[in-house]
């Protein structure tokens, strides 16, 4: 009995507050699904941190680009932070410029185009909509995941850039 509430009182601290985690080591391959069978979609960097969507046995599932779950095994030196320790670390932040921000959000619109044009070289909508739509989310992540690396930034200013671009009309 005590050890059964022991291991419920850790769950609960562990999963509390357990709201993004941060890359220990130098590559750790970001998957499709919770397996090493599924599809890698890109490789995490040391320091690159992620907003965790939830947990399936050792793998944390993270948030990117697409809005698709993609998953991280926990194995990989992945250390959890709560909103509070991401705090002005990380390079959390856009850059002040908006003129870098426009270039940054027209990188953007022109990685998309070529997620889906990539897509379609590779799997046409007329053989399988539904596997050229997931494909299409793949090559997001991958490409946007790997300009965001390119640009010095987190995936989290993701949505902070759209709500600029939006804001501004570009």
């Amino acid at each position: 009995m005590a050890r059964s509430l022991i291991l419920l009182f850790l769950a609960v601290v562990i999963g509390h507050g357990q709201d993004y985690i941060v890359m220990g080591t130098p590559r750790v391959n970001i998957r499709s699904g919770p397996s090493t069978q599924n599809f890698v979609v890109a490789q995490a960097h040391k320091g690159d941190v992620f907003r965790v969507l939830g947990k399936t046995g050792d793998w944390y599932e993270i948030e990117m680009f697409s809005g698709e779950g993609r998953y991280i095994i926990a194995a990989h030196f992945v250390y959890p932070l709560d909103e509070d320790g991401l705090g002005g670390r990380f390079g959390m932040d856009l850059p002040e410029s908006d003129e870098l921000c426009h270039t940054i959000y027209s990188s953007i619109q022109a990685g998309l185009r070529r997620a889906e044009r990539e897509a379609r070289e590779i799997i046409p909508p007329s053989v399988s909509e539904e596997r050229y739509n997931s494909f299409v989310r793949l090559r997001e992540d991958k490409i946007l995941f790997d300009m965001f690396h390119n640009f010095g930034l987190q995936t989290l200013v993701y949505g902070e850039l759209m709500d600029l671009a939006r804001d501004k009309g570009w």
